[in-house]
């Protein structure tokens, strides 16, 4: 007879395989640090005066697989191939998308067709190239900032640097390691947003503290689309011209899928509709 001390021990051994095996199927795999699961970054928040704020997350130095797995259900084609990606810059990224007012704040007014939404809903209705003017002007007044130090270096995020931050460490479709079926957990979507969007930060975040990285309103980044290149890429920003610029996350039109972490739109940068937001990134600049 087998002892039971032995059958306890192999027991036990089972259930540690099964709680591994499950927690991989959620997307919990080895984060650019090589541990899993969730931790704080470091934050920082930016006075624009007027009582307004805007919050920063630093993106930890890593590498992940960009795009779309083989065989991922709902996958285009300019989603592939998929590879690797290292980001090792001194990157911030917004932990929530650009408010109405933080836009007000900066520009002087207010382009979105849902201002019924309120002051803390995610800007829309702006161009590519309403954006550029956008941190323009945000580095312009954080220059002579007289609330704190003065800083630059506010942009768009790259299309790597934003999907690195939504993915946050997982490999699956959606960000929170999950499955179509709780997209509403965690994005606003045609499925719940009753044809407006809401405001930022309802939701749940994904592992590293980022809101609406999905849903709400799609969102500008800097690269011009095109097609991926193979091979390993650090720190890519797209490619060198095109005709139109990129755009990530879906949006509160858009169906469950549009929401995968891997999706990628695309428009001219002088198109503006009431799904088309954005998201900042600061590049610190070097001491």
């Amino acid at each position: 007879m087998i002892n039971k001390n032995v059958i306890a021990v192999l027991v036990v051994l089972c259930l540690i395989v099964a709680a591994v095996l499950y927690f991989k199927s959620r997307g919990g795999g080895a984060g650019p640090h090589g541990k899993a699961g969730k931790r704080p970054l470091e934050a920082i928040t930016v006075d624009l005066g007027d009582g307004v704020k805007m919050e920063f997350l630093s993106l930890p130095a890593g590498k992940f697989m960009m795009g779309a797995a083989p065989g991922e259900d709902g996958a285009y084609a300019d989603e592939s191939p998929q590879h690797t990606v290292i980001i090792d810059k001194d990157i911030w990224i917004g932990k929530y998308e650009v408010t109405q007012a933080q836009w007000q704040r900066v520009m002087s007014n207010n382009p979105s067709g849902f201002q019924d939404a309120g002051p803390s809903a995610p800007v829309e209705s702006v161009t590519w190239d309403d954006c550029a003017v956008f941190f323009e002007k945000l580095n312009a007044l954080l220059a002579s900032n007289s609330k704190g130090p003065a800083l630059k270096g506010f942009r768009l995020p790259t299309e790597a640097e934003w999907e690195y931050a939504c993915r946050a460490g997982t490999t699956t479709r959606f960000s929170d390691g999950g499955y179509a079926g709780e997209v509403t957990e965690f994005a606003w979507c045609s499925a719940n947003s009753e044809n407006t969007t809401h405001p930022v930060g309802q939701k749940k975040p994904n592992a590293w503290g980022f809101y609406d990285m999905q849903g709400n309103v799609w969102e500008w980044c800097s690269d011009w689309y095109g097609a991926y290149s193979e091979g390993i890429g650090k720190n890519p920003t797209g490619q060198p011209y095109g005709a139109s610029r990129v755009l990530r996350g879906g949006s509160w039109a858009g169906y469950t899928l549009s929401t995968r972490s891997g999706r990628r739109f695309f428009s001219l940068p002088s198109v503006s509709t009431n799904e088309f937001g954005l998201r900042a990134a600061w590049e610190r600049a070097k001491p």
